[in-house]
């Protein structure tokens, strides 16, 4: 269905894009992506979406967040996802509203870098306690302390923010986007070195 919309919106520029747009997104949210099952002709069709010139800023700037949503929960369609999102942010980068949204955007990323130094560190030290305790002879078994799929699923959430920021830095060419990016890394860096890293 969505390759067919896909070749209608390519050629008929004149198209008002908000209804369908709007109506999907909304789906898609609800969802939670329990229900909605994306596949290669949603992205193929959002491509399409992101270059429409009746994209207009306040949707730009909703679709995006959409989209940064899946590039960094969703690791199947992650690189189909960015396309679409670099797009946007080529046509809109100048624009302050858009430059707000990435700035908390990119806070929300390194909000979740650092809870994941401050989880693993948890973890290190809550290891190395039971492991103590097996030592000495006053444990009886290892604890189950966390879900190994759970941490999988955060290291690669992890990695896909900093793909996604890395690829924004070197593929905009905004120097007010990338002042501020690199201003909240290196912030981010210097958080996570003072409280989550052990000097060698």
């Amino acid at each position: 269905m969505f390759k067919n919309f896909a070749d209608v919106f390519q050629n008929i520029k004149n198209i008002p894009i908000a209804i369908l747009l709007e109506s999907l997104m909304k789906q898609i949210k609800l969802s939670g992506n329990v229900t909605y099952h994306f596949n290669i002709f949603d992205f193929e069709f959002f491509k399409v979406i992101a270059k429409h010139p009746r994209l207009h800023l306040k949707l730009a700037i909703d679709f995006v967040d959409l989209l940064g949503k899946i590039i960094c929960n969703d690791v199947t369609f992650s690189a189909c996802a960015s396309e679409s999102f670099m797009i946007i942010l080529r046509r809109y980068h100048e624009h302050p509203t858009m430059q707000h949204y990435m700035s908390q955007f990119t806070k929300v990323a390194m909000k979740f870098l650092i809870n994941f130094e401050k989880q693993k560190k948890g973890l290190v030290k809550s290891h190395k306690l039971e492991g103590d305790k097996l030592k000495n002879g006053r444990g009886n078994s290892v604890k189950q302390i966390s879900n190994p799929e759970d941490q999988k699923m955060k290291w690669i959430q992890k990695t896909l923010y900093i793909h996604l920021l890395k690829n924004i830095i070197e593929n905009i060419g905004s120097i007010h986007l990338n002042a501020m990016l690199k201003t909240e890394i290196l912030k981010t860096y210097l958080i996570i070195q003072r409280r989550y890293k052990t000097p060698s």
